[in-house]
């Protein structure tokens, strides 16, 4: 189990290996499946389509079909106990909004693309998922964490930041091998530039890193080892990361 949806790289190169992977999706409060993969029908890059008597819409799609997951079934939850402000919140006439961003293809298989409060829009009014790019960079073998975020330019624009914690062992090795002894800052802040330049060039431009800061410890994590963002983002604005931000 994951916490997040799986890279389509790595969904394929499990096929390659002639390895059988199927994907689903669920949340609690949906009992908890809403949608998977079967071996008659899978599609690397999607968690399959909606169980039987699940329905799923796709709420206020942009041009690429891409909106906010809402579902309905016998599998969602009646509301949070005693708790009917919470409950309000989430459910509308029986849908629930999972928070997730996703889009259903010709083919009836959804495919997950981010988390609604973690979209960041650029200058331009493209819209950026931070796990697309955080999938990407993570490919290099001396990042080992990496949080993407947008930050604000203007009231209504972000550029795409990206806080770092390099791969220390991969970082200690590559020192010895050039005979050089442990690496410097400033060495360590060059490699990883170089990094973020080869691993992002197949996104768009839009969606590449403008700055990036490196962090001298593990991000904060959740038990399903996902990065607690709403830790992680007090201390951007306050200025509690102090390494030096650079450009790539």
């Amino acid at each position: 189990m994951v916490g997040a949806a799986l890279d389509r790289d790595i969904a394929e190169g499990f096929q390659d290996l002639g390895l059988t992977l199927l994907q689903g999706y669920g949340i609690t409060e949906t009992s908890p499946v809403i949608s998977a993969e079967s071996p008659s029908k899978s599609k690397p890059g999607t968690v399959g389509e909606p169980l039987e008597d699940v329905e799923i819409r796709i709420e206020k799609p942009n041009a690429d079909g891409e909106g906010e997951i809402w579902v309905k079934g016998p599998n969602v939850m009646l509301g949070y106990y005693k708790n009917t402000k919470a409950t309000a919140e989430i459910l509308s006439n029986g849908w629930y909004r999972t928070g997730d961003l996703g889009k259903i293809d010709e083919d009836n298989m959804l495919s997950i693309c981010g988390r609604v409060k973690n979209l960041i829009v650029t200058p331009n009014g493209k819209n950026v998922y931070p796990e697309e790019v955080e999938n990407h960079l993570l490919k290099s073998p001396y990042i080992a964490e990496i949080m993407v975020y947008g930050h604000k330019i203007s009231a209504t624009a972000e550029e795409i930041y990206a806080i770092i914690f390099p791969e220390e062992e991969a970082l200690f090795a590559l020192g010895k091998e050039q005979e050089g002894g442990p690496m410097g800052a400033a060495e360590i802040e060059s490699l990883i530039r170089k990094e973020v330049l080869t691993y992002g060039k197949d996104l768009a431009d839009y969606k590449r890193v403008k700055k990036f800061t490196l962090r001298e410890d593990e991000f904060p994590k959740t038990t399903t080892r996902k990065i607690k963002r709403y830790v992680v983002e007090p201390e951007i604005s306050t200025g509690g990361i102090t390494k030096q931000t650079s450009r790539p």
